[in-house]
């Protein structure tokens, strides 16, 4: 005896699920990041656990996006990787804005994961069509650039009272991001 289905004649498969956040100015609260190396090509994958404190409705449910889970990751090339670039810094500067955000020290030796729980974080977040590990379209969360007007500099990530923390506190140097648009 057949199981009846309804509506399966006309299906087409599972459609990607979205779980991302809609585009809008948030406020995040970081957990313990966890850097590992990706099993599948030489590069350092480091990934923030947040969540929403604060950010805009969800349109399409009408729900908030309060106390939503967010982990945005950062893939660096290891020098063993065949586009690794030493010019291109891209990933270590958004890891050193994200740092100062924090207000978390990054030096040579690098960050302590444990430094970034409970800190608060403010960005801009656009959705951009990715693909999922099969290859299939998905959409995803993007940190969007953002000029600071009290520094002149442009920052993917600040802190939660919207300026970015000082080096000196840190100890350390500004990234290149942080500095790009000042005048010397």
């Amino acid at each position: 005896m057949k199981v009846k289905v309804p509506g399966a004649e006309a299906s087409t498969g599972v459609k990607a699920i979205d779980w991302s956040l809609p585009k809008g100015d948030y406020v995040f609260e970081i957990g313990t990041p966890e850097a590992k190396e990706s099993q599948n090509s030489p590069c350092l994958i480091h990934a923030f656990p947040m969540v929403v404190l604060d950010g805009p409705d969800d349109e399409k449910t009408g729900k908030t996006t309060q106390g939503r889970k967010f982990t945005h990751r950062i893939i660096q090339l290891l020098p063993e990787h065949e586009k690794f670039d030493p010019n291109n810094t891209r990933s270590a500067d958004e890891i050193a804005d994200l740092c100062k955000a924090a207000d978390v020290l990054i030096d040579r030796e690098g960050y302590e994961p444990e430094d970034f729980v409970g800190k608060k974080v403010k960005a801009k977040l656009g959705v951009k069509m990715g693909r999922d590990q099969d290859g299939n379209p998905r959409p995803e969360n993007v940190v969007n650039q953002q000029k600071d007007n009290d520094d002149g500099g442009i920052h993917l990530w600040l802190a939660d009272d919207g300026k970015p923390t000082g080096s000196s506190k840190r100890g350390g140097r500004p990234s290149p991001k942080a500095t790009a648009g000042k005048r010397r």
